[in-house]
């Protein structure tokens, strides 16, 4: 009998850009890279750990050098949140947080997730940048699943 034994984690982003009347005016979705740290990071919630180093905040940045599996942080931060909830599911975790009219204001060229410690979990620069405005909220949702 042969078993399948591969273990694989992915991420994705969703960013939703909402006006004052509370619409949603433009939504993005992207899946990110999980950087080689990031792959440490859950090796060691495995390992029993996970309280020194949970997923935290998110990041926003301006620069748009492609991510690679070495990144260790964002070439320019616009700004950075951290996570208000997360909803557990059975292969996945959701983290949520949301951007004030007066954060992140700005084309959004890379988006990055880090653990508590400053640790870079994933990286991605999407090919369609969302721009934020002062008129405008920013709901980013990250979910991270295993299969």
């Amino acid at each position: 009998m042969t078993y399948n034994s591969t273990f694989k984690i992915s991420g994705e982003f969703n960013i939703f850009l909402i006006n004052s009347n509370h619409q949603v005016e433009k939504f993005y979705h992207f899946e990110n890279m999980i950087t080689d740290l990031g792959r440490g990071v859950v090796l060691t919630s495995l390992q029993g750990s996970s309280d020194e180093n949970p997923i935290y905040s998110v990041k926003l940045g301006t620069s748009s050098t492609a991510e690679t599996v070495y990144d260790t942080d964002l070439g320019s931060v616009l700004a950075q949140r951290q996570f208000d909830n997360s909803i557990l599911g059975v292969s996945s975790i959701v983290f949520y947080t949301t951007f004030n009219y007066n954060e992140g204001n700005g084309t959004i060229r890379e988006v990055g997730i880090f653990t508590k410690d400053g640790t870079m979990f994933a990286r991605k620069v999407p090919s369609e940048q969302p721009t934020k405005s002062s008129t405008q909220i920013m709901a980013v949702q990250y979910r991270l699943s295993v299969v």
